[in-house]
């Protein structure tokens, strides 16, 4: 990618009833098993991780998943330009483990203690029947947040609040809230 390149937004579509049918052996052309799941490739992400240190807008949905992402991010790194991220998780839905839902949450705060200008960070996914949302923003008058989102109940642990407000430390602002 060129060095110009602020903004980056890449959407994969991903229909279970499409790969369902597709597994359908009379559907000319199946590829897909019944019940396909979405398997990414770790390495995506990373190179997306490298890539958005000069960015200032970065959304990538269900090509790669923000676990993957936020695991390349080297300690040495600091995006000084981006102010805006948006990833994908397969790991956030109401099946998923809570333990690994708050790792995800607590690697995604340490990576943003090195985003200084960072305004919004939003970890989400959706499938049929469910969806959900981690929300962290800051506006420059605004009083900073994050929020849970979603048709299931996430609670947010005391360490999570703790990790988010570490992050948003990293520049003066407004006193931090929680909202639900």
């Amino acid at each position: 990618m060129p060095k110009t390149l602020k903004t980056l937004s890449v959407f994969e579509d991903f229909d279970d009833s499409l790969a369902a049918a597709l597994g359908n052996p009379g559907v000319i052309g199946a590829v897909f098993p019944a019940g396909a799941v979405r398997i990414v490739d770790p390495r995506i992400g990373a190179a997306f991780a490298s890539r958005s240190l000069h960015l200032e807008q970065l959304s990538v949905s269900y090509l790669s998943n923000a676990e993957d992402f936020f695991q390349a991010c080297l300690q040495t790194w600091t995006w000084e330009h981006l102010r805006s991220l948006a990833l994908t998780s397969a790991s956030l839905q109401p099946a998923g483990r809570p333990s690994k839902i708050h790792a995800l949450l607590s690697s995604a705060a340490a990576v943003a203690l090195r985003m200084p200008r960072l305004h919004t960070l939003v970890l989400w996914n959706g499938r049929r029947g469910n969806a959900c949302a981690f929300v962290f923003h800051h506006q420059d008058r605004g009083r900073p947040y994050i929020a849970w989102r979603g048709t299931w109940d996430l609670k947010l642990t005391h360490a999570i609040v703790e990790a988010w407000q570490m992050a948003n430390r990293c520049l003066p602002r407004p006193p931090f809230g929680a909202r639900h």
